[in-house]
């Protein structure tokens, strides 16, 4: 431009910068101007050019303001720099996110033929094979296992990547993830000298709130990358409290090892992602070296930091600490000792062991439950201290021995004790090891000395208490092991009326009757549209809703939201009831609108307290309870391996009838289940196979068919799948065999499961008496009457028989199906 037509074209300035510069320019005169701003220009052509514009006021002689100077600088390359440094920046961002979203479903891809693998090489076990080939059939189960962890690895990883990671708060209980990674540590020891440790300070509190998975998975691979780069000396997981807060506290975690070691310079690339401290490393040890940057994120993600202290050649420490907060008014003091009979409360015990931190451990446990401990690092050091206690008139009432001690070794100290202690009260002998528990009970019936029990390495406060208690159980017949308690006000549900909604009768019957001892009413609704119905037309409200997920007309998550939004009952607590125990099953069920989420087959104590909680009751033991009901009653029949009876029994609030009637029941409902499925596929219909699948898992688990309900697991995930047809009907081939196999043993433990006899026997009843008793049931059942229940109990003998109608009158009485024993009764009763 020339001067001119820059005076006459003010307007060249873009329009933006046009008006700024007229609004501000009757300033100009009076003001000092002094500044840098970016303007756009327009060149003569209308090319826009971005410009730095540095701007300086002029003054003569006397000081005052003669003019303005600017200086223009081309902002054009820079401009264009930083257009391309952003358009590259979000190319490489969209580039990660495809990357990790690309891992994800990738690894998603891959673990679902996985599982299928391991699930038909489970069931190639079970068929009639060599040794060689149950061999190659072992190694490459190991193999899938290992690479599904990989697998799991990469997604971990490309799921914090993309930030899909989300961490849960719910109440946990730190004793349970120890006994876990306990399991699995001791199975990686494999023939290494490697002793796992335990050091939990007593000041832990017992129940925490955080994502319990995500932190035993930290702590699984810290502790297993120490046993994996150690062959000899010791692993310690510490957890102790830093420092206590207002409201929360902090706790410190720590896996320490005698491992290799890293250099300086290893340490510092330990947390980059795909290494590890070094290539060679990688060959001899394996991985892929995710772990611990998985580590890491996640505890950043909790608000920690992984830190790493090591030494080449003499091992490594890792420890990072997080803010745990209280889960109840009172969870953060020291837990409450369980009570002890007077007799127990002044033990004296003595701890044998060559490794001192495990000695020291051990001890510390002893001391904080209030008993008197002594230590010694060898068995003839500790018979020594056992002939003075025996000449001071103190002996020791527990002893504690490690199997693998130079000198006397376990074993050998222990026959060394009973020989000594031959003419006095010998102390209850517990041997402690870091092997299998199997091994010693082998050894044992060779060996003339008798254990009073077995404590596995690494061990913990609960766990040294439960197996001193069972050491000493016979000592005192009023001792009860387990839960001894004062039964403090425990009014578990009474007075709640609860919809239980439920598709499955023998679901219904279970947490009906469970639920009834424990003092609610129960209101049953076959599926969701029924319970709508049901809270609709209700002539007293409910306290709580029991949803099941999976119905038919209407679902779990349907029902709970019309619960919400159309008949908008906010307040009434809602519990979904679900065989499916992801976390994102959970979420989905608070996400319709539900206030928790329990698992089946459920645990009836778990139960009761979550009603209890979302209900806004103080928390009860319905254990205690469940104790005492099954006091006197026997001893439990023994159920096969795969069969967790015991279990059951529990669950089911230690109600033998209620259990044998379910069995019975099983048996004759469920027997062909998996014929209705093999129809349900080969017609496509794959969701109703589903349905089927899932609840038939549902009730075997909850009658202790572990090993089936396993199984089934497997069929109903091949079904949601893409599994082809003929690989389902091979599993259903083989899952048939189990159900077969459960049936029997059901009915077998219902047979011992009969009531005992009297030790007065009625007499017996006459002709008229027995037509009166029938006359009088018969009315009952026609009024749909409950008394029928206790009418039918009375009669129980003369339904005993196996005869059709009898059996039918069982069943349906079991059922609650009154119009069908009715039937049977009159049928029973014309032959």
């Amino acid at each position: 431009f020339i001067k001119e037509e820059i005076e006459a074209e003010l307007k060249r300035l873009a329009q933006l910068d046009h008006k700024t510069l007229v609004d501000s320019n009757g300033k100009l005169i009076t003001q000092d101007v002094n500044y840098e701003k970016e303007w756009t220009f327009i060149r003569k052509d209308g090319t826009r050019i971005p410009v730095l514009l540095k701007s300086n006021t002029l003054y003569d002689k006397e000081n005052k303001v003669s003019g303005y100077i600017g200086i223009a600088r081309d902002l054009t390359l820079q401009k264009q720099q930083q257009a391309e440094l952003m358009k590259a920046k979000a190319m490489a961002e969209e580039a990660s996110k495809t990357k990790g979203e690309f891992l994800a479903n990738m690894s998603h891809e891959i673990r679902t033929p996985m599982n299928a693998v391991l699930g038909m090489l489970n069931l190639l076990k079970y068929t009639d094979m060599t040794n060689r080939q149950l061999d190659y059939v072992s190694k490459a189960s190991g193999a899938a296992e290992a690479l599904l962890g990989i697998i799991n690895d990469i997604l971990d990883f490309s799921k914090i990547e993309a930030g899909k990671l989300l961490l849960e708060k719910r109440p946990f209980s730190i004793d349970e993830i120890l006994k876990d990674i306990a399991v699995i540590l001791s199975m990686n020891i494999s023939d290494k000298n490697v002793e796992i440790l335990f050091n939990i300070d007593p000041a832990v509190p017992k129940t925490v709130l955080g994502d319990s998975l995500r932190i035993k998975q930290i702590l699984i691979n810290l502790a297993g990358n120490a046993v994996k780069f150690t062959e000899q000396g010791e692993v310690m997981l510490s957890v102790f409290v830093q420092h206590e807060r207002s409201n929360s506290m902090v706790l410190g975690f720590k896996v320490s090892d005698t491992g290799i070691g890293m250099s300086a310079d290893q340490q510092k690339r330990v947390f980059e992602s795909f290494t590890q401290a070094e290539a060679a490393t990688t060959r001899r040890f394996g991985g892929t070296g995710l772990g611990l940057v998985i580590c890491q994120r996640l505890i950043r993600l909790m608000g920690g930091e992984l830190e790493v202290e090591s030494e080449e050649g003499k091992g490594s420490t890792f420890s990072f600490s997080l803010i745990i907060e209280p889960v109840e008014d009172g969870a953060l003091r020291e837990p409450a000792r369980r009570a002890l009979p007077v007799e127990y409360e002044n033990l004296r015990l003595l701890v044998l062991d060559d490794n001192a931190h495990a000695r020291e451990i051990i001890a510390g446990i002893c001391q904080n439950l209030g008993w008197e401990v002594e230590e010694a690092e060898s068995g003839n050091i500790g018979l020594e201290l056992i002939k003075r206690s025996l000449l001071e008139a103190k002996p020791y009432d527990i002893v504690f021995i490690d199997w693998m001690m130079p000198g006397l070794d376990g074993w050998q100290t222990a026959s060394a004790i009973q020989a000594l202690c031959a003419d006095t009260l010998t102390p209850r002998l517990v041997m402690v090891t870091g092997h299998a528990k199997e091994v010693f009970e082998q050894q044992e019936d060779a060996i003339s000395t008798a254990l009073d029990g077995f404590l596995m390495k690494p061990v913990t406060a609960s766990d040294i208490y439960n197996t001193i208690i069972e050491a000493l159980a016979d000592k005192s017949a009023e001792y009860k092991t387990g839960i001894q308690q004062s039964k403090a006000t425990n009014d578990g549900l009474v007075g709640m009326r609860i919809l239980l909604v439920e598709d499955n009768i023998t679901n219904q019957q279970v947490a009906r009757e469970l639920l009834a001892i424990e003092g609610a009413e129960i209101v049953v609704a076959d599926n969701g549209q029924i319970a709508l119905d049901s809270i609709r037309h209700a002539k007293l409200p409910f306290d709580a809703v029991l949803m099941d997920i999976q119905m038919p007309v209407m679902d779990g998550y349907t029902a709970t939201r019309e619960i919400r939004e159309t008949l908008k009952l906010n307040y009434l607590p809602i519990v979904a009831m679900t065989a499916n125990a992801m976390p994102a099953d959970r979420a989905a069920c608070l996400a319709a609108g539900m206030n928790d989420h329990i698992g089946k087959p459920f645990d009836l104590a778990e139960l009761v307290t979550v009603l209890q909680t979302v209900c806004g009751r103080a928390k009860s033991n319905p254990q205690v309870d469940a104790v005492s009901k099954s006091e006197g009653r026997g001893d439990l029949p023994e159920a096969p391996v795969g069969f967790a009876f015991k279990e059951a029994l529990l669950r089911l609030g230690n109600n033998r009838e209620l259990y044998a009637s379910q069995a019975r029941m099983f048996a004759s409902r469920h027997r062909d289940d998996l014929g209705k499925v093999l129809l349900l596929i080969q017609k496509g219909n794959r969701p109703g196979a589903v349905r089927e699948l899932h609840t038939l898992r549902g009730v075997a688990g909850t009658l202790g068919a572990q090993a089936l309900a396993s199984r089934l697991s497997e069929l109903e995930m091949a079904a949601k799948g893409l599994v082809e047809v003929p690989v389902i009907e091979t599993l259903l081939n083989a899952t048939e065999v189990h159900l077969e196999e459960a049936c029997e043993v059901m009915l077998k433990l219902a047979d011992s499961l009969a009531a005992p006899s009297r030790d007065v026997t009625p007499p017996p009843l006459i002709d008229e008496e027995i037509n009166a008793k029938l006359d009088e049931f018969g009315r009952l059942l026609k009024d749909s009457n409950m008394s029928a229940l206790d009418s039918f109990e009375s009669l129980r003998a003369i339904f005993a028989v196996d005869s059709e109608p009898a059996i039918k009158v069982r069943e349906a009485m079991a059922s609650l199906d009154f119009a069908a024993a009715l039937e049977a009764l009159n049928m029973m009763r014309d032959n």
